[in-house]
């Protein structure tokens, strides 16, 4: 994993070969989070409003059946980040891109998949690392309402679990 101010190296795209590592982001170079980097080509240039929101979502699957997804044109779905099962933190669209992963939310938020199902609890470290984002992101973009999927599309989704967002806010705060 490359920190944000160093050379990218390729990463393996076995599965799919649209996925490949972005430029270095200016949106990271002042932090110290370090942040794989794959492309989705599943999202729309700029933003027609400002951003007020971040979306937690759960994958209902593998980080890498994520990633693969994520950044196969054909799933028409992205997020700006992934925080996979060991907690690493891939970005799939700048933030200052709109990703698409929840419904008539796009435009306003920044989304960020955790690898895991709603029904089961996170990893102790994959609650940490998506605090660290969340704090880094509020850091430069001011104190964003943070919602779950859930809340916005409960008609279709119950991701990221109560339990799981409970736990997320609880380490925000402490």
């Amino acid at each position: 994993m490359a920190l944000a101010n160093e050379p990218k190296k390729q990463l393996s795209t076995a599965k799919n070969e649209n996925a490949r590592v972005n430029p270095v982001s200016d949106t990271h170079r002042e932090s110290k989070l370090q942040i794989q980097y794959y492309h989705s080509p599943n999202y729309s240039k700029g933003r027609t409003q400002p951003i007020n929101l971040i979306v937690l979502h759960t994958t209902e699957g593998s980080g890498e059946g994520a990633k693969a997804w994520l950044t196969n044109p054909e799933s028409k779905a992205s997020a700006h980040y992934l925080i996979t099962e060991k907690a690493d933190i891939v970005q799939l669209v700048e933030e200052e891109n709109k990703a698409w992963h929840c419904r008539n939310y796009n435009d306003v938020s920044i989304g960020i998949e955790i690898a895991g199902f709603y029904d089961q609890d996170l990893r102790e470290q994959q609650i940490m690392k998506t605090t660290t984002l969340i704090k880094d992101i509020q850091r430069r973009r001011g104190n964003l309402q943070i919602k779950p999927h859930s809340e916005l599309d409960p008609a279709r989704r119950k991701d990221p679990g109560k339990k799981n967002l409970e736990r997320i806010l609880y380490a925000l705060k402490h």
